[in-house]
């Protein structure tokens, strides 16, 4: 669940921006909306990736005790994983230009709609 969570909140938490930078780039307001529709494609490997690694585990949902190697995975997925995406995530934000770039953006895109 953290892994998903980490994957959502990275996706969600650049498309604001991100938005804006569509419409900049590509001029139209309409073809913004297939971007929120890719940012929803990392939620969906972030679930999927939780029920491989549990499979690979050896993870039974209804058992009463899990055997070391499900447990093995659960750690993985829940502790190991996270950190290291919260690391690379730090790492890539220090190359994330846009938030420098954003008020001349927004700029254009005011002198645009002014027209």
């Amino acid at each position: 669940m953290v892994l998903v969570m980490i994957v959502m909140f990275a996706s969600q938490g650049l498309s604001g921006v991100s938005i804006y930078y569509a419409e900049y780039v590509l001029g139209d307001k309409d073809l913004v909306g297939t971007l929120t529709m890719v940012s929803f494609l990392p939620l969906l490997v972030g679930m999927a990736f939780l029920g491989w690694v549990l499979a690979l585990g050896g993870y039974v949902g209804d058992q009463a005790t899990q055997s070391a190697e499900a447990i093995s995975s659960t750690k993985l997925l829940f502790i190991y994983i996270p950190f290291v995406l919260v690391i690379l995530q730090l790492v890539l934000l220090m190359f994330y230009k846009l938030d420098r770039e954003y008020p001349a953006i927004m700029k254009e895109l005011n002198a645009r709609a002014e027209k």
